[in-house]
């Protein structure tokens, strides 16, 4: 890396202003500013070249800007996706949720944070623990219990009374 431009010597382009490399429209255009600079006066002094220098390493440190800062969310997403393993899907977490709800000021996700929004998004779609209904013919309850119920077995089979 370049003490004055911080940029690797494989990103600086033949005009020694950055350039970001496999980028076509950010080396054209800064292209058409360094032209567009050179009307005037060939030299280095030349501001309309400094401008164009400056616009390119501009251009260069947002694209790379915007790469990292995907790169980081894809990053936070896996995390929170291998959390909820196969208690829920992603898309069902995140139509509840932001992903901003389970960071830390840092960046990170927090444990605490990621489990309380797991837990409000299962209540909230009712991805929960599903309790069973009751068996609509079973009796519960009801009827009787212990030694009288095996007498009331017993008295079920026994040969009716003769009158």
């Amino acid at each position: 890396m370049s003490a004055e431009t911080g940029l690797s010597a494989t990103e600086t382009d033949e005009q020694g202003g950055a350039g970001v490399v496999g980028t076509p429209g950010v080396e054209q255009e800064a292209q058409a500013d360094v032209d567009a600079g050179t009307t005037t006066d060939e030299g280095e002094d030349n501001p309309n070249r400094e401008a164009a220098r400056w616009r390119t390493k501009l251009r260069a440190a947002e694209s790379e800007r915007d790469a990292l800062v995907e790169q980081v969310q894809t990053l936070q997403h896996s995390m929170i996706e291998s959390a909820l393993g196969d208690r829920m899907s992603t898309k069902a977490f995140f139509a509840v949720n932001e992903l901003s709800d389970v960071l830390t000021e840092q960046g990170t996700v927090d444990a605490d944070k990621l489990t309380a929004a797991i837990a409000r998004t299962e209540d909230e779609l009712g991805l929960g623990a599903r309790r069973p209904e009751p068996h609509p013919f079973i009796a519960h309850g009801q009827g009787a219990s212990g030694a009288d119920a095996g007498a009331q077995w017993a008295a079920s089979f026994a040969p009716k009374a003769r009158r």
